[in-house]
């Protein structure tokens, strides 16, 4: 970055900023607040790289890191909801700076949104729950994401939620290919109104609001008692 010229004639050193080669900065969504960067380290002189942010409708940068060198990567959180942001990066020490990067640029993720059902069984019998009952109900303002997995937020009453022969827990992360393999199973002689919640998954994030399933189970005549 800096050359001394020899101080011979009296004057002070000359310092010449020698620019690095053009740093290539790539950018990745990772999630609704969160853009990973890199790029090569391309200079040997550094003291650190400066990272700068825009919105990708605004005319200014501004500065919002300043890193220590040798750094090749910048992860940004905090970040809204669905918006584009550009970036570009420079190295830096005391004489000055280099050229900037090209400008690398990325959109947040939109949270996946859905909407509630309902289903029925009769009494005693067992609902099998196939994956087109979620991703039927699946929305996302991104058109290329789809539902990557449901969270279990709530347990329904008068039955057990089964994931196979396991009972499902709250908090349980069930895969859109094993939604085909989850089953309610209504306690012997129940009938009435259960539900259980859920959140929808487009594998970046969870949606903000549960949807839930209502469980009707229709009562059923039994046979008669002899005495």
């Amino acid at each position: 970055y800096a050359l001394k010229g020899g101080n011979e004639s009296g004057y002070d050193s000359l310092k010449v900023l020698i620019s690095t080669g053009r740093v290539n900065l790539l950018t990745h969504s990772v999630n609704a607040s969160k853009i990973d960067l890199s790029w090569q380290d391309l200079s040997a002189h550094e003291t650190g790289y400066e990272v700068q942010r825009k919105l990708s409708t605004a005319s200014t940068f501004e500065s919002i890191a300043i890193l220590p060198d040798n750094s090749q990567a910048f992860t940004d959180t905090g970040l809204s909801e669905g918006t584009s942001y550009d970036y570009r990066v420079r190295a830096v020490n005391a004489y000055g700076a280099s050229a900037f990067s090209n400008i690398g640029t990325a959109q947040t993720n939109f949270r996946p949104l859905g909407s509630s059902f309902a289903n029925e069984l009769l009494e005693d019998g067992t609902l099998v729950f196939v994956a087109l009952d979620f991703t039927s109900h699946f929305l996302d303002p991104d058109d290329a994401d789809e539902l990557e997995a449901i969270e279990i937020s709530s347990l329904p009453q008068l039955g057990t939620l089964k994931l196979g022969a396991s009972p499902v827990q709250v908090g349980q992360i069930i895969p859109a290919a094993e939604l085909g393999n989850m089953e309610f199973v209504p306690e012997h002689d129940e009938n009435g109104v259960s539900e259980f919640s859920f959140f929808n998954n487009d594998g970046k994030n969870n949606s903000i609001s549960t949807y839930s399933v209502t469980l009707t189970i229709i009562p059923v005549n039994g046979a008669p008692l002899l005495s």
